[in-house]
C-alpha cells in the first residue's frame, strides 16, 4: 500500500489533509490540479514554491490556502471556481488547493506541518528541507 503525506495542524495535531500529494517541481506545479478529475475526500495538492494560482482547465470548485514559509496560513479563498485566478497575497511562499466539497477546516493564523509518509522514502526536496521535513525512518 503507497504511504502518502499528511498535512497537520501544529497545534493540535489533528490531521488536516490525510492524502498530501506535492508539487514542488515545474513541472508538477505547472500541471497541478489541471483536466484531473475531482480526487477523493482527504486529497490536497501542496505547489511549493508558488505565490499566486490559476484554475484555468481544474474541472471543480477548490479551497485555496495560503502557506509562509513556516507553515502559517497567510490567506484562505474557498469556492474559487473553474478559470479564475488567485492573485499573490504578501508572504505566500506555498499554495495548498483542496477541492471546495471536502470541507476544509482551516482558518488564517493557523499554523500546519508536513508529516512524511510511513514506510516510505521520498528524496526531499529543498522546498521540504526548508519547512524541517525529516525523512521517513
Amino acid at each position: 500500500m503507497k504511504s502518502h503525506w499528511h498535512l497537520v495542524d501544529r497545534g493540535t495535531g489533528r490531521v488536516v489533509v490525510d492524502r498530501l500529494a506535492i508539487a514542488d517541481g515545474f513541472w508538477s506545479r505547472l500541471v497541478g490540479l489541471q483536466l484531473r478529475a475531482e480526487p477523493p475526500r482527504g486529497f490536497g495538492l501542496l505547489l511549493a514554491p508558488c505565490s499566486s494560482m490559476h484554475t484555468f482547465l481544474v474541472r471543480f470548485p477548490i479551497d485555496v490556502v495560503m502557506l509562509d514559509r513556516s507553515g502559517r496560513v497567510v490567506a484562505v479563498r474557498r469556492g474559487v471556481r473553474p478559470w479564475r485566478v488567485v492573485l499573490p497575497v504578501p508572504r505566500t511562499y506555498a499554495i495548498l488547493e483542496v477541492p471546495s466539497r471536502h470541507g476544509l477546516e482551516v482558518e488564517a493564523g493557523q499554523s500546519l506541518c508536513l508529516e512524511p509518509p510511513s514506510g516510505g522514502h521520498r528524496k526531499l526536496s529543498k522546498t521540504l528541507a526548508a519547512w524541517g521535513v525529516k525523512p521517513a525512518p
